[in-house]
Order: C-alpha cells, then structure tokens, then sequence
C-alpha cells in the first residue's frame, strides 16, 4: 500500500470513530434532556393569573412524579418572582410598614397597587390561556412549592 492510501484510510478511521463518539454523546444527552429538549415534570394550561407571580393552572400531565403534585387544578408560584401584591394583605405590609392601617381603596392610589397591576397585565398576556411545561424547583423553602415556567 502506498503512503497515500494508508493516510486515506486512517483518515477514514478518524472520521468514523469522531462520528460514533458525536452521536452516542448527541443520544445520550437527548435522552437526559440536554440538547434544546424542554426540561420538565408537567404540563398544563393557564386558568387564571392571580398577580405577577403567581398563577393558576390546570395541570393535564405529569411527566415526572413529584410530592404533592397531580393532574387537577393547582396555584404555581414562579420561582425567584416577588411582585407587589393585587391585594391588601399581611404580606404587602410585610413588605412596606407604611402601608399598616390603610384600608383597601387607599391601597389601590398608591404606586404598589400600581405596579402589582402592571406585573398581572404582563402575565396575563404572556401566559392566559397558554399550555405552559412546569419545572418544580425543589430547593423552594417558606412559601409552598414554586415552579418555573417556561411558556410555549
């Protein structure tokens, strides 16, 4: 065989076994949900937007099993999210002490208020009525459980 022809074939060879390690890496992390394929445990539809960062849903499939979630009608919370409150409640006065005293219409004239509306509104056309894919968030401490939604 000449020099040529050895060269041919081991590029050949090369060529083969770099083709045979990029897809059995391209398979494996399909298969572990690498790639541009979606990661998550649920799928379900936008019922109803409670503020900017919490929404309700039905949930049509659970993909991955998880503690305390099921088909049915849930409350998802996003996870790393804190809008003002659409409401006066213990927690928008948590939040500003100013606000201690002040009853429900007073609350709808200040700038919270305002801007609690505005973060709903962006929510509400983002996601109302969407099929949205949930991805728990598991390290959620002090509020139930959160989840991320990436929406379709």
């Amino acid at each position: 065989m000449s020099g040529k022809t050895i060269g041919t074939l081991i590029l050949i060879a090369v060529i083969g076994v770099a083709g045979g390690v990029a897809t059995a890496y391209f398979l494996r992390s399909s298969s572990e949900g690498g790639g541009n394929a979606p990661n998550y445990e649920a799928v379900a539809t936008v019922s109803r937007v409670d503020d900017g960062d919490t929404i309700g849903v039905n949930i049509t499939e659970v993909t991955v099993l998880h503690d305390g979630v099921s088909e049915g009608e849930d409350t998802i919370r996003f996870a790393g999210i804190d809008t003002e409150e659409t409401g006066l409640n213990s927690h928008a006065t948590y939040l500003h002490s100013e606000l201690e005293g002040v009853s429900e219409s007073e609350y709808k004239q200040t700038e919270y208020y305002q801007h609690a509306m505005s973060a709903k509104s962006l929510v509400e056309n983002l996601c109302s009525g969407r099929t949205v894919y949930l991805d728990i968030d598991d390290q959620a401490e002090g509020h139930g459980p959160y989840h991320i939604v990436p929406w379709q």
